[in-house]
């Protein structure tokens, strides 16, 4: 059997660990398209062929040259389509022209006679940035309408399927996001992590990890922290993300100015290299997810395969999936930074923090069992061959 993998994502950490789960499976061959990120990541995997057709990603190219690799990127993809034997497409991530590929680019493979899977990362991420409107919403409903299998992360994110696209059940299959595999899994003792990313010493760090947007409610935590300060000054709080929105990270700057916490908070606002994202995690006492709406998140498993426990608001499958209670973090009330900060005062007097080493081993071990890509490749593989049979029936 064979499947295309289709991905264009700037992050494709998750594309890396799907592909490294499957290659090792019997009797697939995998054909991955994407871009100039996944140079050399499959080199070293079995019966898998990379064709890179997006190239750069290069967001300071001129719009001369962003035009012509899109447009070089689609006639590519138009043709190995229509050439190739490949009667699975498995999309990861769509490209620039959204409602170009929800709508004529999925017409164009049915017409081949393919049958298309779709992960969904996000239901809709119009909603989730309050930036939906009718166009978004009937594009994605005949997105989903035109695919033959959709995977989802969670639960709720099935539920929202359903609900708000009336997509059956039967089309829907609950698969988990794994472990980031791209970031080095090095061990350094945080004295070492502090001292490389060049922080104060003998302080308690609190993580803020990822893209500076609205939704992930770095305002909530900026305003719990300032709580904390005020009955407990060794706390310090570690942001670590690029700025992916310009009003709200002004909106944050501005925020930071105001309550004044520079000698207690350390801003790198910036793109995290690979390789320095251990030291963030093995600097941190603890990950902190505030976030206000999410479907679901590679954070809190980027977390956990370092071992730091999260600790992360009441959305998406945080609660019911994803964090155990008093085992590997705590949930507080999303949009609320005073519950924040009691739940953060909780942590630091919590076994789980008082006892911070053997913790670390504890989740490490929980969490390659729980987002094993080994299991995701396995049920990966058990739903390419349902619709590759056409099996109406399919449970994952």
């Amino acid at each position: 059997m064979k499947v295309t993998i289709i991905y264009s994502g700037v992050e494709n950490s998750y594309l890396v660990g799907l592909v490294s789960g499957l290659s090792n499976l019997p009797h697939l061959e995998i054909d991955v398209i994407d871009s100039d990120n996944s140079i050399g990541q499959f080199d070293n995997l079995p019966n898998v062929n990379f064709h890179n057709y997006r190239e750069s990603l290069e967001p300071s190219a001129s719009l001369v040259a962003k035009f012509n690799r899109i447009l070089k990127y689609y006639l590519r993809l138009i043709i190995y389509a229509y050439k190739t034997d490949s009667k699975l497409v498995h999309i990861q991530w769509l490209n620039k022209f959204i409602y170009f590929d929800r709508t004529i680019l999925n017409l164009y493979y049915k017409l081949l006679g393919k049958k298309l899977i779709f992960t969904a990362h996000n239901i809709n991420a119009k909603k989730r940035n309050n930036k939906d409107n009718i166009l978004n919403r009937l594009s994605l409903k005949v997105h989903y309408k035109l695919m033959d299998h959709i995977i989802v992360h969670n639960k709720k994110m099935k539920e929202e399927l359903i609900s708000e696209f009336n997509i059956r059940e039967q089309k829907i299959s609950i698969i988990s996001f794994g472990l980031n595999v791209k970031a080095p899994q090095i061990v350094v003792s945080k004295q070492q992590a502090v001292d490389y990313l060049k922080l104060p010493s003998n302080k308690k760090y609190i993580l803020f990890f990822g893209g500076i947007v609205n939704y992930k409610g770095l305002d909530v935590l900026i305003k719990a922290f300032k709580l904390m300060l005020e009955s407990d000054n060794s706390f310090h709080l570690l942001i670590a993300g690029n700025p992916r929105e310009q009003a709200y990270y002004q909106q944050i700057e501005k925020l930071l100015d105001e309550i004044k916490i520079d000698e207690n908070c350390t801003r790198h606002f910036k793109y995290i290299p690979d390789s320095d994202i251990p030291y963030y995690f093995y600097a941190a006492d603890c990950c902190v997810l505030p976030y206000k709406s999410i479907s679901q998140s590679g954070v809190h498993a980027l977390s956990y395969s370092y071992g730091l426990p999260v600790i992360a608001s009441d959305v998406g499958s945080f609660k019911d999936d994803d964090v155990l209670e008093n085992e590997t973090g705590f949930i507080f009330k999303p949009l609320d930074h005073y519950d924040l900060k009691m739940t953060l005062i909780k942590y630091f007097n919590s076994s789980l923090y008082l006892k911070l080493p053997q913790t670390r081993v504890h989740i490490i071990n929980w969490a390659r069992k729980k987002y094993s890509w080994v299991e995701i490749g396995k049920n990966t593989l058990n739903l390419y061959h349902h619709i590759n049979n056409n099996e109406k029936s399919i449970s994952v």
